[in-house]
Protein backbone atom coordinates (compact mmCIF):
# COMPACT_ATOMS: atom_id res chain seq x y z
CA UNK A 1 0.00 0.00 0.00
CA UNK A 2 1.30 3.44 -0.90
CA UNK A 3 2.30 5.73 2.00
CA UNK A 4 -0.34 8.29 0.98
CA UNK A 5 -3.08 5.64 1.25
CA UNK A 6 -1.81 4.55 4.68
CA UNK A 7 -1.88 8.15 5.89
CA UNK A 8 -5.40 8.64 4.49
CA UNK A 9 -6.62 5.46 6.22
CA UNK A 10 -4.98 6.48 9.49
CA UNK A 11 -6.53 9.97 9.26
CA UNK A 12 -9.95 8.48 8.52
CA UNK A 13 -9.60 6.10 11.46
CA UNK A 14 -8.70 8.98 13.78
CA UNK A 15 -11.59 11.11 12.56
CA UNK A 16 -14.25 8.39 12.67
CA UNK A 17 -13.21 6.49 15.79
CA UNK A 18 -14.83 9.01 18.19
CA UNK A 19 -18.04 8.80 16.15
CA UNK A 20 -18.10 5.03 16.37
CA UNK A 21 -17.37 5.13 20.09
CA UNK A 22 -20.15 7.66 20.65
CA UNK A 23 -22.60 5.54 18.64
CA UNK A 24 -22.01 2.75 21.15
CA UNK A 25 -22.54 5.16 24.08
CA UNK A 26 -25.35 7.36 25.28
CA UNK A 27 -27.04 9.80 22.93
CA UNK A 28 -29.38 12.72 23.60
CA UNK A 29 -32.12 10.85 21.73
CA UNK A 30 -31.75 7.80 24.01
CA UNK A 31 -31.89 10.00 27.10
CA UNK A 32 -34.96 11.93 25.89
CA UNK A 33 -36.67 8.62 25.05
CA UNK A 34 -35.84 7.27 28.53
CA UNK A 35 -37.47 10.30 30.17
CA UNK A 36 -40.50 10.08 27.86
CA UNK A 37 -40.80 6.34 28.64
CA UNK A 38 -40.62 7.09 32.37
CA UNK A 39 -43.68 9.34 32.04
CA UNK A 40 -45.63 7.02 29.72
CA UNK A 41 -44.89 3.99 31.92
CA UNK A 42 -46.84 5.64 34.74
CA UNK A 43 -49.99 5.41 32.63
CA UNK A 44 -49.54 1.72 31.86
CA UNK A 45 -50.77 -1.23 33.93
CA UNK A 46 -48.96 -1.76 37.22
CA UNK A 47 -46.97 -4.77 35.95
CA UNK A 48 -45.55 -2.76 33.03
CA UNK A 49 -44.75 0.17 35.31
CA UNK A 50 -42.83 -2.14 37.69
CA UNK A 51 -40.98 -3.56 34.69
CA UNK A 52 -39.83 -0.06 33.72
CA UNK A 53 -38.66 0.57 37.30
CA UNK A 54 -36.75 -2.73 37.33
CA UNK A 55 -34.98 -2.11 34.01
CA UNK A 56 -34.70 1.69 34.13
CA UNK A 57 -32.97 2.08 37.50
CA UNK A 58 -29.59 0.61 38.43
CA UNK A 59 -29.39 -1.73 41.39
CA UNK A 60 -27.34 0.89 43.27
CA UNK A 61 -29.76 3.73 42.43
CA UNK A 62 -30.15 6.36 45.14
CA UNK A 63 -32.32 9.46 45.21
CA UNK A 64 -32.12 12.34 47.64
CA UNK A 65 -35.27 14.46 47.75
CA UNK A 66 -35.88 17.67 49.62
CA UNK A 67 -39.63 18.25 49.63
CA UNK A 68 -41.50 21.26 50.95
CA UNK A 69 -45.18 20.54 51.58
CA UNK A 70 -47.62 23.43 51.56
CA UNK A 71 -51.18 22.55 52.50
CA UNK A 72 -54.06 24.86 53.34
CA UNK A 73 -54.27 25.60 57.04
CA UNK A 74 -50.82 24.22 57.80
CA UNK A 75 -47.36 25.67 58.17
CA UNK A 76 -45.03 24.59 55.33
CA UNK A 77 -43.00 21.49 56.20
CA UNK A 78 -39.68 20.57 54.63
CA UNK A 79 -38.20 17.10 54.76
CA UNK A 80 -35.17 15.51 53.12
CA UNK A 81 -35.28 11.78 52.45
CA UNK A 82 -33.31 9.15 50.61
CA UNK A 83 -34.80 6.49 48.40
CA UNK A 84 -33.14 3.40 46.93
CA UNK A 85 -34.24 1.09 44.15
CA UNK A 86 -35.79 -1.31 46.67
CA UNK A 87 -38.01 1.57 47.85
CA UNK A 88 -39.14 2.19 44.27
CA UNK A 89 -39.94 -1.47 43.82
CA UNK A 90 -42.17 -1.36 46.92
CA UNK A 91 -44.39 1.21 45.18
CA UNK A 92 -47.86 -0.30 45.64
CA UNK A 93 -50.75 -0.70 43.24
CA UNK A 94 -53.03 1.74 45.08
CA UNK A 95 -50.47 4.53 44.80
CA UNK A 96 -49.93 3.59 41.16
CA UNK A 97 -53.66 4.11 40.49
CA UNK A 98 -53.34 7.71 41.73
CA UNK A 99 -50.24 8.27 39.58
CA UNK A 100 -52.06 6.84 36.54
CA UNK A 101 -54.67 9.61 36.87
CA UNK A 102 -52.10 12.37 37.35
CA UNK A 103 -50.90 14.78 34.71
CA UNK A 104 -47.12 14.47 34.48
CA UNK A 105 -44.76 16.69 32.53
CA UNK A 106 -41.03 16.34 32.27
CA UNK A 107 -38.92 19.14 30.81
CA UNK A 108 -35.26 18.30 30.25
CA UNK A 109 -33.26 21.49 30.76
CA UNK A 110 -29.74 20.20 30.10
CA UNK A 111 -27.98 17.01 29.01
CA UNK A 112 -24.24 16.65 29.54
CA UNK A 113 -22.89 13.38 28.13
CA UNK A 114 -19.43 12.34 29.34
CA UNK A 115 -16.68 12.21 26.72
CA UNK A 116 -16.61 8.39 26.90
CA UNK A 117 -20.38 8.23 26.24
CA UNK A 118 -20.94 5.90 29.20
CA UNK A 119 -22.62 8.35 31.59
CA UNK A 120 -24.56 11.58 31.49
CA UNK A 121 -25.81 14.27 33.83
CA UNK A 122 -29.30 15.62 33.22
CA UNK A 123 -31.12 18.60 34.71
CA UNK A 124 -34.90 18.33 34.50
CA UNK A 125 -38.02 20.10 35.75
CA UNK A 126 -40.93 17.78 36.54
CA UNK A 127 -44.52 18.67 37.38
CA UNK A 128 -47.18 16.26 38.66
CA UNK A 129 -50.78 17.40 39.08
CA UNK A 130 -53.37 15.10 40.61
CA UNK A 131 -56.78 15.12 42.22
CA UNK A 132 -56.91 13.32 45.56
CA UNK A 133 -59.64 12.72 48.14
CA UNK A 134 -59.43 13.84 51.75
CA UNK A 135 -60.29 11.39 54.53
CA UNK A 136 -63.79 12.95 54.44
CA UNK A 137 -64.04 12.31 50.69
CA UNK A 138 -63.75 15.94 49.55
CA UNK A 139 -61.54 16.64 46.54
CA UNK A 140 -58.03 17.96 47.05
CA UNK A 141 -55.78 19.20 44.26
CA UNK A 142 -52.08 18.46 44.46
CA UNK A 143 -49.27 19.94 42.40
CA UNK A 144 -45.67 18.92 42.82
CA UNK A 145 -42.92 20.78 40.96
CA UNK A 146 -39.40 19.37 41.19
CA UNK A 147 -36.02 20.38 39.87
CA UNK A 148 -33.78 17.33 39.59
CA UNK A 149 -30.16 16.64 38.76
CA UNK A 150 -29.92 13.06 37.54
CA UNK A 151 -27.08 10.73 36.59
CA UNK A 152 -27.67 8.01 34.01
CA UNK A 153 -25.55 5.28 32.52
CA UNK A 154 -25.84 2.87 29.62
CA UNK A 155 -25.79 -0.78 30.70
CA UNK A 156 -26.16 -3.51 28.07
CA UNK A 157 -27.98 -1.10 25.76
CA UNK A 158 -30.41 0.08 28.48
CA UNK A 159 -30.39 3.62 29.87
CA UNK A 160 -30.48 3.38 33.67
CA UNK A 161 -30.74 6.10 36.27
CA UNK A 162 -28.08 5.74 38.95
CA UNK A 163 -28.62 8.87 41.04
CA UNK A 164 -31.16 11.66 41.40
CA UNK A 165 -31.08 14.75 43.59
CA UNK A 166 -34.33 16.72 43.65
CA UNK A 167 -35.71 19.80 45.31
CA UNK A 168 -39.51 19.79 45.16
CA UNK A 169 -42.49 21.74 46.39
CA UNK A 170 -45.92 20.18 46.81
CA UNK A 171 -49.03 22.30 47.19
CA UNK A 172 -52.35 20.80 48.27
CA UNK A 173 -55.45 22.95 48.01
CA UNK A 174 -59.17 22.29 48.19
CA UNK A 175 -60.02 24.37 45.11
CA UNK A 176 -58.61 23.85 41.66
CA UNK A 177 -56.49 26.75 40.43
Amino acid sequence: MKPACKIALLAAALVFTPLVARAEGLSEDQIRKYYADSVSSMKKPYVEYRSFLEKGFSDDYVSTQTLTLKAQGMEPMTKTSEQKKTDLMNFNEETHKIVQQAKVTNDIKKIDIAADGKTAKISAHNVITAELKSSEGTPLFMTTAADCDDDVTLKTGQVQMTKSTCTAETSIVSEKK
